[in-house]
């Protein structure tokens, strides 16, 4: 997946839970996920019906950025998808030093 959209960064207070977290906000301009594959986009080597011919990748980008979040205590999940584009937030908790 290219992502040639925007990336905003937005500092967000969870007060029920006092914790503090970055939501890190991706969104592009491709022609988005069809609601079917949307539960599929976070499996290794998955790549959507549409992409297959047309988009050259492996299907791990989704994946491992994940992973990555998992790694550092949070998550990565879909927003919203349309023709227009796709939006990820990517949640990270941190607590001030």
């Amino acid at each position: 997946m290219t992502y040639n959209g925007r990336l905003r960064r937005f500092d967000r207070i969870n007060r029920k839970r006092a914790k503090k977290f970055v939501d890190i906000q991706i969104k592009d301009q491709g022609s988005g996920i069809m609601e079917e594959e949307q539960e599929l986009i976070f499996e290794r080597f998955y790549r959507g019906k549409n992409k297959t011919l047309k988009v050259r990748g492996l299907g791990l980008g989704l994946p491992f950025s994940q992973m990555l979040a998992q790694t550092l205590g949070g998550e990565l999940f879909l927003e919203k998808t349309s023709s227009q584009g796709t939006s990820f937030t990517m949640r990270l908790t941190y607590e001030k030093a």
